[in-house]
C-alpha cells in the first residue's frame, strides 16, 4: 500500500475544523479530512482508501487526531501547535498495520482506553503508588 500522508479527524465542530485547516496550511501539514459519524463501523483502510459509509451513526464525545503516513517530525509540530489553540486537546494516534484493520468505533474505543490507564497510571505515581491496580 503506498497513499500518501494523510490526517484523520474525529469530533471537531465546524469551526474547529476551520482553524485546524489554518494551522495545518500555516506548517504544511498533509490533507486532513473529516471522519464522519457513518464511518464508525467500518474499517480504517476503508475511510482512507474508499471513503467508505457504514450503517448507523457512530457517537463518542473525545476528539482524535489519527495520523497515516505522517512523517514523525510533522506530527510531534502539530502536537505542539495545536496545545496553542482555544480547543480540548485530542488524542493523537498514529494508523499501524494492525490497526488499519480495525473499524474506527474499536480504534477510537482502544485509544480512550489507553489514553485513561496512562493517565491512572500517572495519578497512581504522583501519589508515590507505583501499580495502577493497587488500592
Amino acid at each position: 500500500m503506498d497513499a500518501g500522508p494523510t490526517i484523520l479527524l474525529w469530533n471537531y465542530s465546524f469551526e474547529d475544523l476551520l482553524e485546524l485547516d489554518r494551522l495545518f496550511q500555516e506548517v504544511g501539514a498533509p490533507e486532513a479530512r473529516a471522519v464522519e459519524k457513518d464511518q464508525g463501523e467500518v474499517t480504517v483502510r476503508d475511510i482512507l482508501f474508499a471513503d467508505a459509509r457504514g450503517e448507523g451513526e457512530f457517537a463518542c464525545e473525545e476528539k482524535v487526531m489519527l495520523f497515516f503516513n505522517v512523517p514523525g517530525p510533522m506530527i510531534h509540530s502539530l502536537m505542539q501547535e495545536t496545545k496553542k489553540l482555544d480547543m480540548p486537546r485530542p488524542i493523537f494516534a498514529m494508523v499501524t498495520p494492525q490497526s488499519i484493520e480495525w473499524k474506527f468505533s474499536e480504534l477510537v474505543g482502544h485509544l480512550v482506553k489507553e489514553r485513561d490507564f496512562i493517565r491512572k497510571r500517572a495519578e497512581e505515581e504522583r501519589k508515590g503508588n507505583t501499580c495502577p491496580h493497587a488500592k
